[in-house]
């Protein structure tokens, strides 16, 4: 995945006229007192998560940011000011906000917080939209997955895709600082099987006319690092007829 590397430098100072994420709508940052300890930070161009991974060793409390900003390089210098301080600015920097998730704050941007507020209030089944995915499944579909073949996301049929989209956003909207927001477009989306074995007297493995189905897609680690196979949705064991 290709990612535009920009350069922000950041000098970090309270000032008039900066616009904090609290009065963006925000959660209030000020109110936690773990965000009350005083950092200070001289270097050269790091990437955000290298920001954050200090942030989070000071305060002791768990901080993310949304995947994609991870391997964002930052130039960034702090004399003694608070970590809430720090992520006010961050949050401004980024045009973004920080959410609560019980204990943990997560910096995303307004584009995906705008998509958390709109969401619909009603509750998604996601166990009856797997099993109405996993159920669409065609002969050819099953028979490219016991081959070890996925499925990528534009081979799907309309309704699959409709099924994989929302498992996709439920997923992201839970997790934004794991997932790509490029799933939402389903992206990266594919349909992964192993086919499932037991062993014989003989010692031998003998398929059991079941395999074991995941909806996955990339994922991008703490460190910004971006790996394969997150998984989005699976159903353990599905019988081939």
């Amino acid at each position: 995945m290709h990612r535009a590397k920009c350069l922000i430098l950041i000098s970090i100072w309270l000032s008039v006229g900066i616009v904090s994420a609290a009065e963006k709508g925000a959660v209030s940052l000020g109110t936690d007192k773990r965000l009350a300890h005083r950092v200070t930070i001289s270097s050269d161009t790091v990437r955000l998560a290298e920001v954050v991974k200090l942030l989070n060793s000071v305060a002791k409390a768990d901080i993310y940011v949304q995947a994609e900003l991870l391997r964002r390089p930052v130039a960034i210098a702090v004399n003694h000011k608070s970590v809430a301080d720090v992520m006010e600015n961050l949050a401004v920097l980024f045009g973004a906000s920080w959410i609560r998730r019980d204990d943990a704050y997560i910096l995303v941007t307004d584009e995906v917080k705008l998509q958390m507020v709109s969401a619909p209030k009603i509750q998604v089944d996601t166990q009856q939209v797997k099993q109405a995915f996993f159920r669409s499944l065609t002969p050819v579909q099953i028979a490219r997955l016991r081959a070890n073949v996925r499925i990528p996301f534009n081979r799907f049929s309309p309704a699959q895709r409709r099924w994989a989209l929302i498992l996709a956003r439920e997923r992201f909207l839970a997790q934004p600082q794991m997932y790509p927001s490029s799933i939402l477009r389903g992206k990266g989306l594919e349909l992964a099987a192993a086919v499932i074995g037991r062993v014989n007297r003989q010692g031998l493995s003998v398929p059991t006319g079941l395999i074991e189905l995941s909806l996955v897609s990339d994922i991008i680690t703490d460190s910004g690092t971006l790996t394969q196979d997150g998984p989005i949705a699976d159903r353990p064991r599905v019988r081939i007829r």
